[in-house]
Formats: C-alpha cells, structure tokens, sequence
C-alpha cells in the first residue's frame, strides 16, 4: 500500500472524496431526470429531442473511460482528474446558460466527456493505494455512496422544481463539479509514483482493446452485461416522461417511482451475494438471463395493451431493472476473471461498452419517441433478448468440455 499522510490519517475523508468524485456520473443523470418536461416546455421542443440530453451523455461517458484510463497511466492520476473534474463544472454552468435544445446537447457532450473521469480514474487510485481486503472494503465503502445517488437525486431534484427553474439543476451541477476539484487539488495526493508512469501510446490502444474481445467467453460476458445496460438506459431516459406525462405521476411522486427500482437492483444483487457460492456463476446468469427476458417481455405486453396501466407494466420494469443487480455482477466476475495484469484495461472496456451501448438504446428510444411507452418496451424487451442469447451462444457453447 503506498503510504500517504491522507491515507494515514484520513482514510474516511478519503474514501467520501472518491465516493464523491465517482457519483458525479450519476447525479449528472439522474437530478436531470424529473426536469426533462420542463426543458422541453422551456426550450419548445419535443420530448424524443430533449431524452437526445441523456443519450449524448451517456455516449460521452462511454467514449471518455477508453480515454482517461491510459491517460492516467502517463499523466499521472491528479491531473487528469483535475481536468475531467474541471470541465464537468464548466459545462454545468454553460447548460444552464443554453438558450435551445442544440446548445443544451453540446453543453452535455462537454458535461460528459468531464463525467468520464470519475469511474475510471478513482479506481485506478484505490488500486494505488490499497491492495487484497483493504482495497475491497474501500470499493465496497464507495459502492454504498454510489447507490445513494440514484435514490435521492430524482426526489431532490423533484422537489427543487416545485420551486425553482430546471437552470438550478445544472448551477449545482456546476457547482459541484468545481468543489470536486477544489478537493483533489488541495486534499488528494498523486497516489502514482513516478516511476509507475507508462508511457502512452495512442495507435496501439485500439490493438489492446480488442485483444481483450477477442476471446469468445469474454466477448459473451461483455454483451450480456452491456445490452442489459441498454435496457436499463432505455428506461432511465423514457421514465420522466412515461410516468409523469403518460401516466400522470404527479412531479411529487416521481422520485418514489424511479427510486424503487434502485432499491431493487440493491436487493437482488444482496441476494446473488448469498447464493452465489451455492449455485454458482453460470448458475445465476442462467437463472437472472432468463428472469430479465421475462421481465422484458412483462414490460411489452402491458405497454402493448395497456391493461393496468401503471400497475399493469411497473412490476416488470422493477423485475427487469433489478435483475442488474444480478447480470452486472456476474458478468463483471465473468470477463475479469481470466486477466491478471490487464484487469485494468478489461474493466475501462467493460464501463465503456455498457454506456455506449445504453447511449445508443437511448437515442433509439428517442428517435422512435411516440407518446406512449412503447419504444421503451420494445429496446427493454429487445435488449434483454440479446443479452439472453449471448450469453448462451458466446460463453456456454464456449465452455470446455
């Protein structure tokens, strides 16, 4: 463990500065959610133009984990995170500023592409700082603060817009952004030594990454796990609309709505915790592939004929979200599990794959936007297919005899 006054002394105050600059992420989507309706009345334009806020986002994201890993390796890991930290804040303050959709969308590229920093970066100094169970327990420290996020930010953020514009939620953002790296650059030390520095290289780093792919297995782990994602982000970037416009969730109740899917994914990734020795890895994919397929077909069915209503398709969007709590830890042990040194490298792939291809169903929801939950229901259901039969065609065909 490499030894640092912060460490010794302050270890919590570590650990909630990291757990801070990872959430960034995450509030930048999910305090943006309940304001959707309210951007697309302010900046008169349509609902699949303004979901377009959150694609782009999410694609940025996914490009910038490729980019800020290696970077860190030869920057050193300070300095990049003051940049991407930097710039998160920066483009906080611009999209509240923005006068049209256009303007909002670049604004959130630039968002994005700070965001990245966070998840990449902040592993990378665990892993310099920590090693076997204390490292564990510090991602595991983190991993409580990541899920708090998801839960609060849409009730806050709900509340906030009872009294105040959507611009607030973009100056806290912003505001955020710059405390973040206030705190690194006067509390977090480079935890890289100088001699760790790689040397970067950028015409090798494609070669690299799809080394990784290049096993069959691997490949398997990595779709099941990133066409889940799709499905999860097709939901995040239709549910503002599809609970307040369509079924007429009042703004108060939003956040209650969208939390209870977080607290799912927190219980079935409890349970797989407990079961997993028993039945193991192959076991739960089989079993969590199956319920999310199920789930997804739920979700098409009640959006198809609108039986119930909100009651009708809320349990299998809790059922299809929650089964990430299973598929995303089990495809995150699958693919890591065959590399040693490059560990590192699999995981940046691993982050990027799943936000570039939840961007991707996320513009799809919005380019098929239709005023109903269908083009949710149809990526849900589709995405959850296409993660079911990679992993059967790519990694249990593959398995040795």
């Amino acid at each position: 463990m490499v030894k640092t006054a912060l460490t010794q002394n302050h270890p919590g105050f570590l650990i909630f500065s990291l757990a801070a600059i990872t959430i960034s992420t995450s509030l930048a989507i999910d305090l943006c959610l309940p304001a959707l309706p309210f951007i697309a009345e302010s900046l008169v334009t349509d609902m699949g133009r303004v979901q377009q806020i959150l694609s782009v986002f999410i694609l940025g994201v996914g490009f910038g984990q490729l980019v800020y890993g290696p970077l860190s390796d030869s920057l050193g890991r300070k300095p990049v995170l003051i940049f991407g930290l930097a710039l998160y804040g920066l483009a906080g303050f611009l999209c509240a500023l923005a006068q049209s959709v256009d303007q909002l969308i670049v604004f959130r590229l630039m968002q994005s592409f700070g965001a990245a920093v966070g998840a990449v970066v902040t592993r990378a100094v665990v892993r310099d700082l920590y090693q076997g169970e204390q490292a564990a327990k510090v991602f595991s420290s983190i991993f409580l603060v990541m899920m708090l996020a998801p839960l609060i930010a849409p009730l806050l953020s709900a509340q906030l817009l009872l009294w105040v514009s959507w611009r607030f939620i973009f100056i806290l953002l912003g505001a955020f952004g710059l405390l973040l790296v206030a705190s690194v650059v006067y509390q977090l030390p480079e935890t890289l030594s100088k001699n760790r520095h790689c040397k970067l290289s950028l015409t090798s780093l494609p070669g690299q990454y799809w080394a990784v792919l290049a096993d069959r297995r691997t490949a398997g782990y990595f779709l099941c796990g990133s066409f889940t994602f799709a499905g999860m982000f097709a939901f995040v970037t239709s549910a503002p609309f599809v609970y307040m416009q369509y079924y007429n969730v009042p703004l108060g109740h939003f956040g209650f709505w969208y939390s209870s899917n977080i607290l799912m994914v927190s219980l079935l990734s409890w349970i797989n915790g407990r079961v997993i020795e028993r039945v193991g890895l192959q076991g739960m994919l089989d079993f969590s592939t199956w319920l999310s397929m199920l789930a997804g077909m739920a979700v098409l069915f009640f959006a198809v004929t609108g039986i119930g209503g909100l009651l009708g398709i809320y349990p299998g969007l809790l059922v299809f979200i929650g089964s990430l709590g299973m598929i995303g830890a089990n495809c995150n042990a699958g693919m890591l599990d065959p590399f040693g040194d490059s560990a590192g490298m699999a995981s940046a792939i691993m982050g990027a794959g799943r936000f570039l291809f939840g961007g991707l169903a996320s513009m799809i929801v919005g380019i098929l936007h239709d005023g109903t939950p269908l083009p949710m229901a149809v990526v849900i259901f589709g995405s959850s297919v296409l993660a079911f039969l990679s992993y059967r065609i790519f990694v249990i065909r593959e398995q040795p005899a």
